[in-house]
């Protein structure tokens, strides 16, 4: 869940900055729904779910937060409408708040109230592995698959092989401009560069794309195993006995 939680903030959020031009503030009013129903969720999940019997709480939260990167993945484009993906980000967010908190109940009810101390540890310690792990290895597949798509699109175009690191290395270091400052003043149109930059420029924005596709669409595969494996590993037990 940490996992996908963090490659849903992190990349979802570099993609809209660099590929569709949005402005911090334009960023903040997309996952502004999803976090004020991310918290609302979670006090909900609080209140109603069993510590003893956390699973159906669990299972639907997972199921919500796969279905929320799965249409966050569909709606994101160079241009994407607010509405659309505002909607998909907070269901993601609904399906975090309802999966998390009962993580950490059923984690407390599983040890005697003297240990609740190494519970919590405990999900603290997933929770950082979580989101290392999960900008870590999405991250190296996002480059991947960037590095991949991106030399497949400039032999289409025909860019010769000495040419094509420079543009890998501009794009991996953020040199290829956004969507947004393309055109104007500072833009290549302007300098005269072209239509064959406009397209390796465009070419890049596809690559980072599919590279994104692939961390959503992992990001979601896992979190529906999870619960998956949640339903069925998790069952009703007696909260442990306090220790005399």
């Amino acid at each position: 869940a940490y996992f996908a939680t963090f490659a849903v903030f992190f990349f979802s959020a570099l993609y809209l900055q660099e590929v569709a031009g949005f402005t911090g503030y334009r960023i903040a009013l997309v996952f502004l729904p999803m976090t004020i129903l991310m918290i609302a969720s979670s006090l909900l999940a609080g209140r109603w779910t069993d510590p003893a019997v956390p699973r159906w709480s669990i299972f639907i939260g997972c199921l919500l937060f796969g279905a929320g990167l799965l249409l966050t993945a569909e709606t994101l484009n160079p241009d994407p409408a607010y509405l659309p993906l505002a909607s998909a980000l907070a269901l993601t967010g609904i399906g975090i708040g309802a999966t998390v908190v009962p993580i950490t109940s059923a984690a407390l009810s599983a040890v005697p109230p003297a240990r609740s101390g190494m519970a919590a540890s405990a999900t603290n310690t997933s929770r950082e592995i979580g989101a290392l792990t999960g900008v870590a290895i999405l991250g190296a597949l996002v480059n991947a698959q960037l590095r991949s798509s991106l030399t497949s699109r400039l032999h289409h175009l025909g860019i010769p092989d000495t040419f094509q690191s420079i543009v890998i290395k501009a794009v991996e270091t953020g040199g290829v401009p956004s969507s947004g400052n393309t055109k104007g003043a500072g833009g290549s149109e302007a300098a005269g560069e072209g239509k064959l930059v406009q397209e390796v420029i465009h070419a890049a924005y596809n690559a980072f794309y599919a590279g994104l596709h692939a961390a959503l669409l992992v990001a979601a595969i896992l979190v529906l195993v999870a619960g998956a494996f949640t339903f069925v590993m998790l069952s009703r037990t007696p909260r442990p006995p306090a220790p005399s």
